[in-house]
C-alpha cells in the first residue's frame, strides 16, 4: 500500500512541473543582438522574456543584467520586431522533433528555424523560459503601444497589406500567434507547415526591412497544456522512430546506418524531478531502516526477585 501511495505521489508531482519552453532570437542586423549562434542554458520568466522583447523594440524598460548582456553595446532599434507564439511548444519538443542529437541534421520539423539561426547576422537560444505569471505571454502584449496581434496563418497578407509598416522609421510588434494542434498525431505535419509559414513572413520582413528586423519564436504558455505533456512525451517517442526526416544518415556505401547503439535519451524537467525525489526518499528510508535495525533491546527481563527488588 506504501509503494502505491509513493508511486501516485511521484506521478502527481512529475504532472505538476511546468515544462520549460524555448525562445529563439535571430536578426538580420548584428547591430541587435551581440551573441552569434549562443545558447544560455539559464532559466528565465516569461515576464523577463517579454521585457527583453519590448526593451529590443525601443521601450524604455527595466531588464535582467544577464539579458541585458545579450543586447550590442548602443544597441540599434529594429524597424520591426517579429514574435511568432506558438501555443503548446515545449523544448523537450523541439529537441525530439528538431533532431537535434543526429549528426547532419538539418533541423527536421524545424528545417527553415534552424536556417536562419545559422545565417543570421546575430542569433540567440534560450531553452529553459518558464510561465511564471498568470498572464500567459500574448496577454503581456496587450495594451502596448505600436503592437499588432494577428493569426501567423494570416502574416503574408498583412505584411503585404501593411507594407508601409516595413519602412516608417518606426519601431513595430507584431505579433504572429500559429493556431493550436488539434491531435497529437498531426504534430509533425503542423509544426512543418507553421515553419513554413515562419519563414515566408521572415524572408518578406527582412527584404523589406533590409535586415533591420528581431525576430523571435517562442510558446504562450505551456503551463496551460501540462495535462498533454505525458501524452505528448508518448508521442514523440513513436515519432522519433517512425518519421521520415528522422532516418539515420545514410553511410557511404548508400546503406543506412543503424543508431540502436546511440540513440540519445530525453530527459525533462518532469522525469528529472521524479528521478530526484525517488532519489530522496529512497535515501529516507534506508536511513529509517539502518536506525530500526540499530536498536538494541535486553534479551530477557527478570522476576521480582532479580534487580528489581533491589538485591
Amino acid at each position: 500500500m506504501q509503494k502505491l501511495f509513493l508511486a501516485c505521489l511521484l506521478f502527481a508531482v512529475a504532472l505538476s512541473v511546468v515544462p520549460p519552453m524555448p525562445a529563439f532570437f535571430w536578426s538580420g542586423s548584428a547591430g541587435v543582438l551581440n551573441t552569434v549562434n549562443h545558447e544560455d542554458a539559464s532559466s528565465f520568466s516569461t515576464s523577463s522574456l517579454v521585457n527583453l522583447i519590448r526593451h529590443a523594440a525601443g521601450h524604455k524598460l527595466e531588464i535582467q543584467s544577464k539579458l541585458n548582456d545579450f543586447l550590442a553595446k548602443d544597441a540599434q532599434v529594429p524597424e520591426m520586431v517579429v514574435v511568432f507564439v506558438h501555443p503548446e511548444l515545449h523544448t523537450s519538443q523541439v529537441t525530439a522533433l528538431s533532431s537535434a542529437f543526429q549528426k547532419h541534421s538539418d533541423g527536421g520539423a524545424f528545417k527553415n528555424l534552424k536556417s536562419w539561426l545559422k545565417s543570421s547576422s546575430a542569433s540567440l537560444t534560450l531553452p529553459y523560459v518558464y510561465q511564471t505569471a498568470d498572464q500567459s505571454l500574448i496577454d503581456e502584449f496587450r495594451g502596448v503601444e505600436n503592437v499588432h496581434m494577428i493569426h501567423a496563418e494570416d502574416g503574408p497578407a498583412f505584411l503585404q497589406a501593411h507594407s508601409r509598416l516595413l519602412h516608417d522609421g518606426k519601431t513595430d510588434i507584431v505579433v504572429m500567434s500559429f493556431s493550436g494542434i488539434e491531435s497529437n498525431k498531426d504534430i509533425l505535419t503542423k509544426l512543418q507547415r507553421d515553419d513554413s509559414i515562419l519563414n515566408q513572413i521572415v524572408d518578406r520582413v527582412n527584404k523589406g526591412t533590409h535586415g533591420k528586423f528581431l525576430a523571435v519564436l517562442t510558446a504562450n504558455s505551456p503551463s496551460h497544456s501540462t495535462h498533454k505533456s505525458t501524452t505528448f512525451a508518448k508521442e514523440l517517442l513513436v515519432s522519433v522512430s517512425s518519421k521520415s526526416y528522422m532516418k539515420d544518415d545514410e553511410g557511404s556505401d548508400g546503406s543506412s546506418s543503424s543508431s540502436s547503439d546511440d540513440t540519445p535519451l530525453y530527459m525533462t524537467s518532469a522525469l528529472l524531478s521524479a528521478l530526484s525525489i525517488s532519489l530522496l526518499l529512497l535515501v529516507i528510508s534506508c536511513c529509517g531502516v539502518g536506525g530500526l535495525m540499530a536498536l538494541k533491546t535486553p534479551d530477557m527481563f527478570e522476576g521480582e526477585g532479580g534487580y528489581l527488588a533491589g538485591n
